[in-house]
């Protein structure tokens, strides 16, 4: 989460997002609370010239209200549900880990912990590779999870939807500053893990260029290309990259098994590749370069046209000789 991708969720509409809390973006605050971030107004404009924006699609009413009166309003959003970092990491990344002091987590203990978490609510997140690819069916991670919906029943804890949580806590959100630099789930949740090498500054720089070229050739098809080589996986599979540890070990895992048969550079010079090679086919379908095809192509046209129609005549004297011999022919025949 940060102030533009807050923002524009804001504008398309939602009421409610789900974020990490991560402790650099919380501060002092617990994840347990339901939040909101308060629209300050523009530094930029004099008091008497602010005027709450209006999102696309949603009608003015006219009645331009008082900053006081839009920081105050209740009926803001989206409000903003923090993951519980430490407890989704408990079950997400250190369920099989023996040398972890939790190892073995059993559903009781873990139900006693949610039940003893003090706050509003508690927001768990876990990625689908958690069940099966991050901890083993041996690992008993299944039975865990079948067995954990009676454990909390018994604590008298109870799931709820976002919705309803909002619907619940909108009247005590409290405000929570964002960063302008986006929060993630990897690594230590900032933006190091996704740009911390030099091949994956490299390839962010590639996709930006290759997203560029999409929008300037306005062919909806080669854009959706350019968002699908945009996807932070992109970057997440070569943290590895220059680095050595724990997360240098789980972004490997996510690199693509045949890819290792080119070695490290190999991998990342061929991955370069692919968006140089997305540069190159795009140019054809700039609107410039099919313009001066076509232009190209009528000037052949015509061209061919006159060739053409010098054949034709050039081709018309032999052919009324032709004519008149065979007329001369016809009468000397006839007499």
């Amino acid at each position: 989460m940060s102030v533009t991708i807050y923002h524009a969720l804001d504008l398309a509409g939602f009421r409610g997002a789900l974020m990490d809390g991560r402790p650099w973006v919380l501060g002092w605050r617990e994840s347990t609370h339901l939040y909101h971030y308060t629209e300050e107004q523009p530094y930029a404009l004099p008091p008497q010239a602010y005027r709450p924006p209006t999102a696309p699609g949603r009608r003015s009413t006219g009645n331009h209200r008082s900053r006081n009166a839009v920081v105050g309003d209740r009926e803001r959003g989206p409000y903003l549900l923090a993951r519980h970092l430490d407890l989704s990491d408990d079950v997400g990344y250190r369920f099989s880990n023996r040398s972890w002091s939790g190892y073995p987590l059993y559903a009781d203990t873990y139900a006693d912990w949610i039940a003893h978490t003090w706050g509003d609510f508690l927001l768990l997140g876990w990625d689908y590779e958690t069940f099966g690819e991050h901890h083993r069916l041996d690992s008993g991670i299944f039975e865990f999870m079948r067995a954990l919906p009676a454990e909390l029943a018994r604590r008298g804890v109870q799931t709820r939807t976002p919705s309803e949580l909002i619907n619940r806590f909108q009247q005590r959100s409290y405000h929570l500053p964002l960063p302008v630099y986006p929060t993630t789930w990897a690594g230590s949740g900032g933006m190091e893990f996704f740009l911390g090498n030099s091949a994956q500054q490299t390839i962010f720089q590639l996709m930006g260029q290759v997203y560029g070229m999409a929008r300037l050739t306005e062919n909806p098809e080669l854009l959706d290309l350019a968002i699908w080589l945009a996807q932070s996986d992109n970057l997440h599979l070569i943290q590895w990259f220059g680095r050595s540890g724990p997360e240098a070990e789980v972004s490997a895992y996510f690199t693509p098994r045949e890819w290792w048969e080119l070695g490290p550079d190999g991998v990342i010079r061929e991955q370069q590749q692919v968006y140089l090679n997305a540069i190159r086919a795009m140019e054809p379908y700039l609107p410039t370069t099919v313009a001066r095809q076509e232009r190209l192509r009528a000037r052949l046209a015509r061209a061919s046209s006159v060739r053409s129609t010098r054949t034709r005549s050039a081709d018309a004297p032999a052919q009324e000789q032709g004519s008149a011999l065979l007329e001369a022919g016809y009468v000397l025949q006839k007499a």
